[in-house]
């Protein structure tokens, strides 16, 4: 039996480990697909059922650093991932289908700090894919965002990229 934990668990693991990246060890991993640039895990510490993740084979932080080599296989790993999850005909809670999923890239801009001290995000780019349920996302959706002006931002955003 697949043995997961739960995010205590998890950030009590990830420190023993702190010196090393846990991604960059395959063997700690549960593979489920293997890609020319990507593997797809099952995540330990999932948020959710069905909760896998994408992970480049080599230590890479940021989506940005991928080359197009990457990119390409990265594209075809996860259309191969939804169509393995077509393919398993998985069931959420309540016996149905999913109508969509969750495709949550992860980039290692900043560590996490729990609030014991304890670093428990891989400096690792990684990307969830998970049944989307309804509300899922309601825990980060900040109900000030429209009270925000917004102008500025989209001023920045807008102009063009240095070569």
């Amino acid at each position: 039996m697949i043995k997961l934990m739960g995010r205590t668990d998890y950030q009590k693991w990830f420190n023993l480990y702190k010196q090393a990246c846990l991604l960059c060890q395959p063997k700690k991993q549960i593979i489920l697909a293997e890609y020319d640039h990507w593997l797809l895990i099952l995540n330990k510490a999932p948020y959710r059922r069905y909760h896998t993740m994408l992970m480049p084979k080599k230590h890479i932080k940021y989506f940005q650093d991928l080359n197009v080599e990457q990119l390409v296989d990265y594209q075809k790993s996860l259309k191969d991932t939804l169509d393995r999850f077509e393919k398993a005909d998985i069931r959420l809670e309540n016996g149905e289908k999913p109508p969509r999923f969750l495709v949550m890239i992860h980039a290692a801009y900043e560590s996490w700090e729990a609030a014991d001290g304890t670093n428990t995000r891989p400096e690792h780019l990684h990307v969830h894919v998970m049944p989307y349920i309804t509300g899922l996302l309601d825990s980060i959706v900040d109900p000030e965002v429209l009270n925000i002006d917004h102008n500025s931002f989209v001023k920045k955003i807008r102009q063009p990229l240095s070569p």
